[in-house]
Order: C-alpha cells, then sequence, then structure tokens
C-alpha cells in the first residue's frame, strides 16, 4: 500500500532534520580542528577511534578502537531498508536476510559529557529475517604489536525497549583458517567481554572481525552508544639460558 501524504511529508522532514544536524556537527568539528591547529596542536596523527599503542602493566602492550560513525558524521545520517552489506564506516558494514519491514538506521547526536560524540538508533517494524548483523573490521588493532598472549575485547552500551537480545563473536583468520569465540553481551547497561590467546601473533593475522547479531521481534527501538574494541598483549618472556654446574676450568 503507498504511503499517504502525511507520512510521507513526516518521513521527509525527519530526513531533512537529520541532514541539517548532520551539516551542524560538520561544522562543529571543523571549529574543532581549527582550535586545534591555533592552539598549535596536530590533527593527524592515528585514525579517528584508534588510540595509540600504549604500555600496559606487566610490559605489554594496548590498543583500543571505536567505530568511526561513533566520532564523525556518516555519509547518510538517515538510511532506510539498508541493502546487505551496507557500509556504515569504513571499518563497519551491515548484514542481514530480511526482505520486508521497516529497518532505519539514524545517526544521532549525544549530549555533551558523553563517551562519544555520536550514537546509532536502529529502528524495526515487521521484521521477517533471521538475522541483522552489525560487523566491524579491526584489523587497525594489530599494527605494530608484539606477539604473545593476548586479550580481545569488547565494551558496549546498547539501550532499547524492549531491550535488545544480542549474540556476539569475534573472527580472525591466520593462513586459509577461521577461528570464532562467542563473546556474552547484555543490553540497557554498560556491557563487557573478552577472549584470552595463550598465543597470538598479529603479524600473521589476514583478518579481524567483531560480530553484533541482532533478532529484532515486532517493533522497537534501540541505540548504540558507545562501542569500544581494545587488543592487548604480553610478550612472552624468554628464559634465561642455564648455566650447566659442571663447567670445564680454564
Amino acid at each position: 500500500m503507498p504511503k499517504s501524504l502525511p507520512s510521507q511529508r513526516l518521513e521527509q522532514a525527519h530526513r531533512l532534520t537529520a541532514e541539517l544536524n548532520l551539516l551542524r556537527d560538520q561544522l562543529n568539528h571543523t571549529i574543532d580542528q581549527l582550535c586545534t591547529l591555533v592552539a598549535g596542536g596536530d590533527i593527524g596523527g592515528e585514525p579517528i577511534g584508534l588510540t595509540a599503542l600504549a604500555s600496559a602493566a606487566g610490559g605489554g602492550a594496548e590498543r583500543t578502537l571505536a567505530p568511526s560513525w561513533l566520532r564523525l558524521p556518516m555519509a547518510s545520517a538517515h538510511v532506510s531498508s539498508p541493502p546487505t552489506g551496507h557500509h556504515l564506516g569504513p571499518e563497519t558494514a551491515v548484514y542481514s536476510d530480511y526482505r520486508n519491514g521497516l529497518m532505519q538506521l539514524i545517526q544521532s547526536t549525544l549530549p555533551r559529557g558523553e563517551d562519544e560524540r555520536y550514537g546509532l538508533i536502529i529502528n524495526h517494524a515487521d521484521f521477517d529475517g533471521t538475522f541483522f548483523s552489525l560487523v566491524v573490521d579491526a584489523r587497525a588493532l594489530l599494527a605494530d604489536m608484539p606477539e604473545g598472549q593476548a586479550k580481545l575485547g569488547i565494551a558496549i552500551d546498547i539501550r532499547g525497549t524492549p531491550a535488545p537480545v544480542i549474540h556476539a563473536k569475534c573472527t580472525w583468520k591466520i593462513g586459509e583458517d577461521w577461528t570464532e569465540r562467542p563473546l556474552k553481551l547484555r543490553a540497557n547497561h554498560l556491557s563487557a567481554d573478552g577472549v584470552t590467546l595463550d598465543l597470538f601473533d598479529p603479524a600473521q593475522v589476514k583478518a579481524l572481525d567483531f560480530h553484533l547479531i541482532f533478532n529484532p521481534v515486532g517493533r522497537g527501538s534501540f541505540e548504540i552508544r558507545r562501542l569500544s574494541l581494545s587488543l592487548l598483549v604480553t610478550p612472552a618472556v624468554e628464559a634465561p639460558v642455564a648455566t650447566s654446574v659442571f663447567e670445564a676450568n680454564p
């Protein structure tokens, strides 16, 4: 059934409002960069959302990554019925097998004082698929990381009505072999989980992905307000070579 004229106008009004908010945020971001330059700062360096390589306790190295859509305006702040494979940013893609129903992705501006600049609202109604997922390419975490014992971690804050059920996993590829590990996350409060690996060589990893998988039921809405991925590697300590007690006399 075609949409009525009032509903079409309402949707257009929402889209134009989202675009206006996007332009405002782009202007604010440009002003922030100019202020940084005037103050003598540098707007280059690590990609947005990726922390510089840091030393952790015990001699380890640690990096964290937040998706670009939490830090920068998306190309389109309002997306209706995104096709599978749609990109929210350079590191995040959307996948689903739904055919009908309503799916909307809206980039929202979070209040000052929040951990991130933006959030991602997902509205759904009459969803007829079996899954809807966000896949984040986290290979940026691997650069210059040492080999050793590793922990791959995720922290997320999702709020929704009704609270969405989240299934999550971390997958990586070494050579031609894929490995995956499940992650346990919950909605409506900050939730975190991780995977510990006894031996991990980042230089050998060809792909590293974090999957957030939902199965929307009925009509609802939820918002991702924070998503942080991390890699902590503690290099193996080489044992000293034992000296024989039966040394020959010179």
